[in-house]
C-alpha cells in the first residue's frame, strides 16, 4: 500500500462533453486531484464554471481529499482551489511514494476500511452532519480572524496612546 499522492489530469478541450468524460474517469475521495486547464488559454473561465458546476453536483467538497485546479485566471471567487502553477500546490501530498512499514500499513488499512464504510452510507444521511460540522469550523475560523483583527487594532491604539 502507498499513501495518497496527487493525481493529475490535463483538460485540453473546452467542450462540456469532453470535460464531463474526463471528470467521470476520476474517483473523488481516494486521493487529491489536480486538474490542469492551462492549455485552454482564454477559455479557462468557462471551463472553471463548468467544472465547479460538475463538482458541486458530485458533492466532492465534503470528501476528505481536495480538488485543485491549475489555472492562470486572476479573478475567481468560487469554491474551487485555484493555483497558478504546480509548484504552488500544498507539499503535504507531494512526496515520493514508498512502501509503508507495518504500523503505517495497519493505520492506512483502518482508514481505507472507514472510507469503504462511508461509501456504503447514503449521502443523504451523512451530508447534513458533515455540512454542519464544516460550517461550525468555518464560523470558528471567521471569529478567530475577527478577534485577531481587533487585537491588532487594540495593540495599535495602545502603541499610540500608551497603556
Amino acid at each position: 500500500m502507498t499513501l495518497p499522492n496527487y493525481k493529475f489530469l490535463n483538460i485540453n478541450s473546452e467542450d462540456q462533453g469532453m470535460i464531463t468524460a474526463q471528470l467521470n474517469q476520476l474517483y473523488y475521495g481516494e486521493c487529491p486531484i489536480v486538474l490542469n486547464i492551462l492549455p485552454l488559454d482564454d477559455k479557462q473561465e468557462e471551463a472553471l464554471s463548468y467544472i465547479e458546476e460538475y463538482l458541486s453536483g458530485k458533492q466532492v467538497y465534503s470528501l476528505p481529499y481536495p480538488v485543485y485546479i491549475i489555472s492562470s485566471t486572476k479573478h475567481y471567487y468560487g469554491h474551487l482551489n485555484i493555483v497558478s502553477h504546480q509548484d504552488l500546490l500544498p507539499n503535504f501530498f507531494d512526496f515520493k511514494s514508498r512502501q509503508l512499514n507495518n504500523k503505517e500499513e495497519l493505520i492506512y488499512n483502518r482508514i481505507q476500511l472507514k472510507l469503504k464504510n462511508i461509501r456504503n452510507i447514503l449521502p443523504k444521511t451523512y451530508l447534513p452532519i458533515l455540512k454542519k460540522y464544516t460550517n461550525d469550523h468555518k464560523e470558528i475560523y471567521e471569529l478567530y480572524h475577527e478577534q485577531k483583527f481587533w487585537d491588532d487594532v487594540l495593540s495599535e491604539i495602545e502603541g499610540i496612546h500608551g497603556k
